[in-house]
């Protein structure tokens, strides 16, 4: 019988917000928005090909950021670019899409959840960082699933 994968979102509050975090939202807000303007002056709505045009330059440009952030900056941008694709051709969108928000998309390469400790391990540019975060009643449930993804907020 094949298996099943389910996506899940759950929420997360951090009891502190550690120094640091702030540069980081940055950095990968700049490399989404030069990706997404990568995409739509070439045209680009290929996750693959817009990866394989920009990681190279991305890693140069930033050495010390963890490899998996340009990656799931291409995702991201790859998927503004599509929706903002599909509202244009509605006549609902104008211009060329910005990437505004405090997201960062993490995968399972770049964050490390312990429900039973609660916290999470994150990969910075300046080396895992531990933070503690307030447990739910609900997050118990998820004690025995394989995390895959998240969304820093």
């Amino acid at each position: 019988m094949p298996s099943e994968t389910i996506k899940l979102t759950a929420k997360f509050k951090l009891k502190e917000t550690p120094e640091g975090l702030d540069e980081l939202f940055q950095t990968y807000r700049e490399i989404v928005n030069f990706l997404i303007t990568h995409a739509f002056e070439n045209n680009v709505t290929s996750f693959y090909r817009l990866k394989k045009e920009t990681y190279k330059g991305l890693r140069k440009e930033y050495p010390s950021l963890p490899s998996h952030y340009v990656y799931t900056a291409c995702q991201m941008a790859t998927a503004i670019f599509k929706s903002f694709r599909k509202r244009k051709k509605k006549g609902k969108a104008k211009g060329r899409p910005i990437f505004k928000k405090e997201v960062i998309m993490l995968d399972d390469h770049l964050f490390k959840l312990d429900l039973k400790n609660k916290t999470v391990k994150l990969s910075t540019p300046e080396g895992r960082i531990q933070l503690k975060f307030y447990p739910a009643k609900y997050h118990e449930r998820f004690n025995d699933w394989k995390v895959g993804q998240a969304l820093d907020c």
